[in-house]
C-alpha cells in the first residue's frame, strides 16, 4: 500500500483543495450520527494502522480504500465474506490474522495413570474471524458517516479544484500546482493516491506524468512545424486547431469547456498516422487516453467512469444505421460543457460515469449531426498527400517524449489560463462569433497559445489568430443552422400535393406564389393561400386586441395580411398535416411551435382562422420564411383572398 505523504490528513486537505475547518456545531445541537453521547456502547474504533480505509457508508453499502488505494463498494448484508474481505487487504493479509485470529482448538491427551489432561498442541491462529472482520469494518464505516461516491471520485486525467489549483492524477501519483493570491503558480507539489480534501483519488494504472523540467517553447514548435507537413484544407488555421487541440487534451478536465476534434478526408490523405494505433497521437499521449476504433458509448461510458483522459476515435464512418454514432455524439456533447451521467444497474443503484474528457474522430466521412452537436466539433479536412510523400519516423521524433513536454508546458502555463482564454473567446466575440463557437475556438486558440508562448501575447498578435477563425472561414460555424431554423426547413421544403394526379411542389413555394396572390390586383383567386389554410399555415398580419397600462399588447390576433404591412407565417400548434410533416422527427407532437417561436419577432400563442377552423397558432416573421425580394409591392388590398 503507498505511504501517506508527511503531515496530518487535515494538512493534505488544505494543500489539495484549499479546504477549511469545519465550524463548530456542537453548539447549535448539532448530532452526527457517529456522535460518541458517552453511553459506552460505542465500538472500539479500528486500529490507525489499518491498511484498508474505510470511507464511509451509503443506504447499506460500506466504501473502502483498498490495500492497492482503489475504491470498493461492499453491500453491507452479502458483499463481506472471507474472499472479499481477502481482496480488501491483499498481500497485508497477515494484518487481518492479527488484528481478528480465528484459533484453532488445542490438541489434548489425558495421562491414563494420573488422569490430568495435557496439550499436545497448544491453540494456534489459523486464519481471521471473517464475523468479527466484518463487523469490525461496517462499523467503522457506520461511524465515518454518510459517504456518497457521486461527485467525489476523481479519476485518472486532469482535475480543477474549488481554489483554482490543476491536479493531475497519474495513476499512481497525484500532481498539484496551486495558485497564489497574487495569481502566480505555485510550486508542483506530488502526493499518493487517496483522500485529500472533499474527493477520492484512487490509484489507477500510471499514466505519463509531465516532464520534470520546466520546457521551452521549442516544443510547441516543432509540434507545429510537424502537424503542418499533412495537406490541410485550411493550411494556416487547422494546423493551429490541431495544436489546439493537443495541447487542451492534456488537461481537459480542468477546463471550463472541452473542444473536440474531428479529423475527416479520403483515402491516402494520412488519417491513420495522425490518429491510428502507434501513430502520432497515440504515441504523444501513450496510456494517458481511451483509444478504439469500434466501440459503443456504453463502452466508453464504462472504460472512463471517473477518469477525464482524451478519447481517441478511429473510423467513425457515416453508416445507415447510425445509432451508434449517435449516441456517440450525444456522449462527446455532454463531455463538451463537463457532466456526470448515471446508468442504472442490476442492483438498481446507479452508476455514476465522469464525462469531462476531449474526444478525437476520424473519418472518411462525418456522421449526420445535430445542431448542437456540430457546434461542439471543430473539423479539420485532410487533402491527399502528394506522390512520394513519405510518412515521419516516428522514432526520431521521439513522440512520448514530446507528449510530456507538452504536458508540462500546459502545467507551467496554468497561471494565465483563465486570461488568455478570456482574451481570445473576446477576440472572437469582436469577429461577431456566438458564445458557443466563443467557447470553442478560443479553448483551442488559448491552449496553442500556452503551448507556444511563455506570456500572454499582445492584442494584436491575439486578433491576429482570431481572424484566422473568421465566421465566413469556418465551416463549422457558417454551415451550422439553429434550432429554429432547421425546424422552419422542414417544412418549407416538405412536399404537397393539392390533388392526386396535380404536380407535388414544396410548402415554400406555395408560400410564395400565395405572397404574390395576396399582392395581385383585386378578384384574383387566392388558391394557394386556401391550400396553406388547409394544412395549418396561413399569411396573416398581426392585430393587438388588448393592451395594458403601459400599452404594450397583451391580447394579439390576426387578419390575412395587408401588403405594405409587416407579414406573418402563422403555422398551427396542433394540426394534423403539420404533425405529418413531423412525423418521425425531434420537432413532431407540437415541439415544433416551440422552435418556430425561437425565432427573432416571432408571436406565440395567437388565435388564427385557417379556413373555416380558429386556432392557436405561431407568428413567423414573412421575411424569415421567403426572402424579401420575393414580397412584390402591393397594389392594392385584394378581395376574394378568403376570411380573416
Amino acid at each position: 500500500m503507498a505511504t501517506q505523504p508527511t503531515g496530518t490528513i487535515h494538512d493534505i486537505a488544505e494543500a489539495i483543495d484549499g479546504a477549511m475547518d469545519a465550524p463548530d456545531l456542537s453548539s447549535i445541537g448539532y448530532d452526527h450520527p457517529g456522535y460518541d453521547d458517552g453511553d459506552e456502547l460505542d465500538a472500539p474504533p479500528l486500529p490507525a494502522d489499518c491498511p484498508v480505509r474505510p470511507l464511509g457508508i451509503l443506504e447499506q453499502k460500506c466504501w473502502y480504500l483498498d490495500v492497492r488505494g482503489q475504491i470498493i463498494g461492499l453491500e453491507a448484508g452479502q458483499r463481506h465474506g472471507v474472499n472479499s474481505i481477502v481482496a480488501l487487504f491483499g498481500e497485508k493479509y497477515g494484518w487481518l490474522e492479527q488484528a481478528w485470529p480465528r484459533w484453532s482448538k488445542p490438541v489434548t491427551k489425558v495421562d491414563r495413570k494420573t488422569g490430568i489432561e495435557e496439550v499436545i498442541k497448544p491453540a494456534e491462529v489459523v486464519g481471521f474471524d471473517q464475523a468479527v472482520a466484518s463487523r469490525s469494518l461496517i462499523v467503522e464505516c457506520s461511524r465515518r458517516g454518510i459517504f456518497d461516491p457521486a461527485g467525489r471520485i476523481r479519476g485518472a486525467g486532469a482535475h480543477r479544484t474549488e481554489s483554482g489549483a490543476l491536479v493531475l492524477h497519474c495513476g499512481d501519483t497525484i500532481m498539484r500546482r496551486a495558485l497564489r493570491i497574487n495569481g502566480d503558480a505555485g510550486e508542483i507539489e506530488y502526493f499518493n493516491p487517496g483522500v485529500h480534501g472533499d474527493h477520492v483519488y484512487p490509484t489507477a494504472p500510471p499514466i505519463p506524468r509531465p516532464w520534470p523540467e520546466a520546457v521551452g517553447v521549442e516544443v510547441g514548435e516543432h509540434l507545429r512545424a510537424l502537424i503542418a507537413t499533412w495537406r490541410w484544407k485550411r493550411p494556416l488555421l487547422d494546423p493551429m486547431l490541431i495544436v489546439g487541440g493537443i495541447a487542451a487534451s492534456f488537461i481537459s478536465g480542468a477546463l471550463d469547456w472541452r473542444a473536440n476534434i474531428w479529423i475527416t478526408g479520403g483515402a491516402g490523405t494520412g488519417k491513420s498516422t495522425l490518429n491510428g494505433k502507434r501513430m502520432v497521437l497515440d504515441q504523444l499521449y501513450g496510456k494517458g487516453k481511451l483509444a478504439s476504433v469500434d466501440t459503443t458509448a456504453a463502452g466508453i461510458r464504462q472504460r472512463l467512469r471517473n477518469s477525464t483522459v482524451p478519447v481517441f476515435l478511429d473510423e467513425v464512418e457515416a453508416e445507415e444505421d447510425s445509432r451508434r454514432a449517435k449516441s456517440i455524439l450525444e456522449l462527446a456533447r455532454v463531455s463538451s460543457s463537463g457532466g456526470d451521467a448515471h446508468r442504472g444497474g442490476q442492483d438498481h443503484n446507479a452508476t455514476e460515469f465522469t464525462l469531462q474528457s476531449a474526444f478525437w474522430a476520424s473519418s472518411i466521412l462525418i456522421p449526420p449531426m445535430e445542431t448542437q452537436d456540430r457546434s461542439r466539433w471543430a473539423v479539420c479536412a485532410l487533402e491527399p498527400l502528394l506522390n512520394g510523400a513519405t510518412p515521419p519516423n516516428m522514432r526520431a521524433l521521439r513522440l512520448p517524449e514530446m507528449g510530456r513536454k507538452i504536458l508540462r508546458r500546459m502545467v507551467d502555463g496554468w497561471a494565465r489560463w483563465d486570461d488568455t482564454r478570456s482574451a481570445y473567446h473576446t477576440a472572437l466575440a469582436d469577429l461577431g462569433h456566438t458564445a458557443r463557437a466563443c467557447d470553442q475556438f478560443g479553448t483551442l486558440l488559448a491552449a496553442a497559445d500556452l503551448l507556444l508562448y511563455d506570456a500572454l501575447p499582445d492584442i494584436e498578435t491575439i486578433e491576429e489568430a482570431a481572424a484566422l477563425c473568421a465566421v465566413s472561414k469556418l465551416r463549422e460555424v457558417s454551415e451550422s443552422v439553429a434550432e429554429h431554423e432547421a425546424c422552419l426547413q422542414h417544412l418549407v421544403t416538405s412536399m404537397a400535393q393539392a390533388r392526386g394526379g396535380d404536380e407535388r411542389e414544396s410548402i415554400g413555394s406555395w408560400i410564395g406564389t400565395a405572397v404574390q396572390e395576396l399582392c395581385a390586383p383585386a378578384g384574383d383567386e387566392c388558391k394557394y393561400h386556401r391550400r396553406l389554410q388547409e394544412i395549418g399555415i396561413k399569411i396573416v398580419s398581426a392585430k393587438v386586441n388588448a393592451v395594458d397600462d403601459e400599452g404594450k399588447p397583451t391580447k394579439t390576433g390576426s387578419e390575412i395580411w395587408k401588403p405594405g404591412t409587416p407579414g406573418y407565417v402563422a403555422v398551427a400548434n396542433t394540426h394534423q398535416a403539420i404533425a405529418g410533416y413531423y412525423a418521425g422527427k425531434k420537432y413532431q407532437n407540437g415541439v415544433w411551435a416551440q422552435a418556430l417561436s425561437r425565432f427573432p419577432g416571432a408571436i406565440e400563442g395567437v388565435t388564427v382562422k385557417f379556413g373555416r377552423m380558429a386556432m392557436r397558432g405561431t407568428l413567423v416573421p414573412l421575411d424569415m420564411v421567403i426572402d424579401g425580394s420575393e414580397i412584390p409591392a402591393p397594389a392594392r388590398w385584394p378581395k376574394g383572398s378568403g376570411e380573416a
